[in-house]
């Protein structure tokens, strides 16, 4: 029964498919409807667009239709396969590609937005403008320096940039100018590509800063001035041991500051109306104040901790203040009351510890913090000496006392200079003691006027050379020359740190201040200057035969590179030859080059005359048996940037030598039996040969 059902149900079906659903004869699929609704798309989001600007957003494709789909747009365009732009309605079909163009806001930090819709599937495009930036570039005003007294002094002009809108400009302290117009000191606005120049009035005093502060958005910048100073040469120089070098002008009433770090010159101290000018100063780093000594016996301080220091009283002495000193934790005064003169010693209240009759005037005081010790002359006494106190740091009692054991035998001049260790003590003769007994322990060789310790026991000396030239020289531990430099104008004083001076120098009407940074290879040319032959020219670094001329160029320089119009050596081995013309082009001729002389000393040694000419540095030698001059000697002790010549000269048969002698004390030798004339070191003497 159910399958003959079954039967008839499939016969019925194959029946009506054959009939083709009632139609005639076609197809015998059924269509399926157009799709016009595209895959969702995505249009990136645009921030940081300038204002009232056109931004286009990506490219995006159309997928998922089958047919035609409508495209429409609010608050912007779109453009098909890079047509035109249109806000048009239209239509799109697969695969092609659409993008949106909006115009951004004309407000800052503003957000506008596109709909796109394509076959009732939307996407949005938005455009949010750049913040606001009233922040400028850097930008600043060059110093300005020496200006005219209680005028108005105008920077230099700066051009504002890196803003997008106008940004708030005000002024304290002076006016500005915007685009060259009249100065105001009232606020207003700057835009950029506009130039800014501000102005202030330099003060009434000398050496006094004014500043002015402009800001423009959130920028601050200041225009300093600094007023004139006068021709005026110190009458003294004390130096906090930091950065600041106070100089006492008794002819203006000022105390002026120079500060090594920033090289210039900072606000002046101007001294309080007074009967007299003070006679001396003394700076105490431990007090913090710079102490003045007057004729009346007076002395006064200022506190330079204060923001605005005045003078004030502090102590008052017998007699007339010759010399003051800072003794650690104490002040030392010396007067010309009581017996030959007094020292006091005064605590920070002005109230004296201690005093010594039967005492010294000094020119000079030098503290040692490492022994307690105050160094000082007998400068008004025959002979002159070095001695010393020792102050107790507890108790300001002066404890012992000490002087050399030479009494005279010794040039004493200033300044006093003692080591950074405490173990010697420099003058300016260039003669040094020993901290332990003030036994003589050698000679720089030279005079000095000033002079600064290193740590590591090397010194930098500042001479006075002649033309009115001052020169630095800079003496290993050793004392070997380090480095040397020149300056016009003659020496007072060196000071600052191991890795940074001031050096002052004194010139026909006032002082200057040149900045000294110590550098082992002067001229840069890689050669060490103990080791260059000419340190101050980067052109060459070889002399063989020390005549002052070089044996080769160093490697890329020519003789036109030469700062010091050196020239090539004909004769490299050669002392008395150095031009083609002195010789054969082979073959020196010894008499070429021999320049009027007359000999230090003679000496002779078998066949050979020995002539020492100090001014030339040679030993000039004569042959007895050929009746000619030999090669010359080149002698004296090469301090890198200068020789020191010898004095006197001797022969040993006995040692077969020639002894030479030096002002600093040295002795040296060469050895006649050897094949290389070289110079060696034999002894030194306690004073100068």
């Amino acid at each position: 029964m159910h399958t003959r059902i079954s039967n008839v149900v499939w016969a019925g079906l194959l029946v009506l498919a054959g009939c083709g659903g009632g139609g005639g004869g076609g197809s015998s699929a059924t269509s399926s409807p157009p799709d016009t609704t595209p895959d969702t798309f995505a249009l990136s989001q645009q921030t940081d667009i300038e204002l009232s600007q056109s931004a286009i957003s990506n490219d995006v494709v159309i997928a998922g239709i089958t047919a035609s789909a409508a495209v429409s747009i609010t608050g912007g365009e779109y453009s098909i396969e890079g047509a035109a732009f249109t806000s048009a309605a239209g239509t799109v079909a697969n695969g092609q590609k659409i993008r949106v163009r909006v115009t951004s806001s004309s407000q800052f930090s503003t957000a506008v937005s596109a709909v796109l819709t394509v076959g009732g599937v939307s996407g949005t495009f938005t455009v949010t403008t750049v913040a606001a930036d009233t922040t400028p570039n850097a930008f600043g005003f060059a110093r300005s320096v020496n200006a005219v007294r209680d005028t108005w002094i105008v920077s230099s002009t700066v051009t504002i940039s890196g803003m997008n809108t106008a940004a708030p400009v005000s002024i304290e302290g002076g006016e500005y100018s915007i685009d060259g117009g009249a100065f105001t000191s009232v606020a207003g606005s700057i835009s950029s590509a506009q130039t800014l120049a501000v102005r202030t009035r330099a003060s009434t005093n000398y050496s006094r800063i004014s500043r002015t502060r402009v800001t423009v958005g959130t920028v601050s910048e200041n225009f300093e001035v600094t007023s004139e100073l006068p021709n005026y040469i110190p009458d003294a120089v004390v130096y906090d041991d930091q950065d600041i070098v106070y100089l006492l002008d008794n002819a203006h009433s000022y105390i002026f500051r120079w500060s090594i770090g920033e090289a210039r010159y900072l606000d002046a101290y101007v001294l309080a109306a007074s009967a007299s000018s003070p006679t001396t100063m003394a700076y105490s780093g431990d007090h913090g104040r710079l102490y003045l000594g007057y004729g009346n016996g007076a002395i006064r301080f200022l506190d330079v901790t204060a923001a605005d220091p005045v003078d004030a009283p502090f102590a008052q002495v017998s007699g007339n203040v010759m010399g003051l000193a800072s003794v650690g934790r104490f002040v030392l005064a010396q007067d010309d009351a009581g017996a030959w003169g007094t020292h006091y010693i005064l605590d920070r209240n002005g109230v004296a510890t201690d005093q010594k009759d039967w005492n010294y005037y000094s020119r000079q005081y030098a503290w040692d913090g490492s022994s307690s010790r105050v160094y000082f002359f007998r400068d008004s006494f025959s002979p002159n000496d070095l001695l010393y106190e020792t102050i107790d740091q507890s108790t300001g009692k002066i404890t012992s006392q000490g002087e050399t054991p030479y009494h005279g035998a010794y040039s004493i001049q200033p300044p006093i200079r003692v080591s950074a260790n405490g173990s010697h003590v420099l003058l300016g003769s260039g003669d040094i003691y020993n901290r332990t007994d003030l036994a003589w322990a050698g000679s720089l060789g030279s005079q000095v006027t000033d002079a600064r310790w290193f740590a590591d026991s090397s010194i930098v000396a500042l001479i006075s050379a002649s033309s009115n030239q001052t020169v630095l020289r800079r003496l290993g531990a050793n004392r070997t020359v380090l480095e040397q430099r020149t300056f016009n104008g003659q020496p007072l004083r060196v000071m600052g740190t191991d890795a940074r001076m001031a050096v002052l120098i004194r010139t026909t009407q006032s002082v200057e201040f040149h900045t000294y940074v110590p550098s082992d290879d002067s001229d840069g040319d890689g050669v060490a200057n103990t080791q260059d032959a000419f340190p101050l020219d980067a052109a060459a670094s070889v002399d063989t035969d020390r005549d002052g001329y070089p044996d080769a160029w160093n490697a890329g320089m020519t003789g036109s590179d030469s700062t010091t119009g050196l020239a090539l050596d004909a004769y490299p081995q050669d002392a008395a030859c150095y031009l083609p013309g002195h010789g054969d082009g082979v073959n020196c001729d010894y008499s070429a080059t021999l320049p009027n002389y007359v000999p230090d000393r003679i000496v002779a040694a078998g066949d050979t005359v020995y002539l020492l000419s100090s001014a030339n540095r040679r030993v000039y030698r004569w042959s007895i048996a050929s009746g000619a001059y030999l090669n010359p000697y080149v002698v004296g002790i090469d301090q890198g940037f200068s020789t020191l010549a010898p004095t006197t000269m001797a022969h040993s048969p006995d040692h077969q030598r020639l002894y030479l002698g030096y002002g600093s004390g040295a002795i040296h030798y060469i050895d006649l039996a050897a094949s290389s004339a070289a110079e060696k070191s034999f002894g030194t003497t306690g004073m100068g040969l």
